[in-house]
């Protein structure tokens, strides 16, 4: 392989059993794995995908949305990166990249505790005046 990339400006690094491709003023793993494309897959507690489920780049202004079936592909700029998983009506997660290329997520439901409450107004005609009254139940 050294042979058929040397006269094209192109370097290999092996990392985690994968070959990474460099142009070849790019020597180090870590030099490599700066330009390091991450992918994976979105999905609900169920394992069905999330489309438009938010992936940002934690401190950083940067992230993408996941597509219809739930994929997404972002570029970072380091290799220990936090990824900041959001969806509406789901716990927001934070995974760290720590040098992996696919990282695939479940999103767990934000359960709340909400007091349900009823609120009457009544209306008396004869005295011109409204009653209310609230209830929780």
């Amino acid at each position: 392989m050294i042979i058929f990339l040397k006269n094209e400006g192109i370097n290999f690094v092996v990392y985690d059993r994968q070959i990474i491709l460099t142009p070849s003023d790019v020597s180090s793993l870590s030099a490599a794995l700066q330009q390091l494309k991450i992918t994976g897959t979105v999905t609900d507690e169920n394992g069905k995908p999330l489309p438009g489920a938010t992936i940002q780049i934690e401190g950083t202004a940067v992230g993408v949305l996941s597509d219809v079936n739930g994929k997404y592909s972002i570029d970072i700029k380091n290799v220990n990166a936090v990824l900041v998983f959001s969806f509406v009506g789901f716990d927001t997660q934070r995974v760290s990249v720590s040098g992996r290329t696919t990282i695939d997520l479940q999103m767990l439901p934000k359960f709340q505790a909400i007091g349900r409450s009823c609120r009457c107004w009544l209306w008396s005609a004869k005295e011109k005046r409204c009653y209310r009254c609230k209830q929780v139940l």
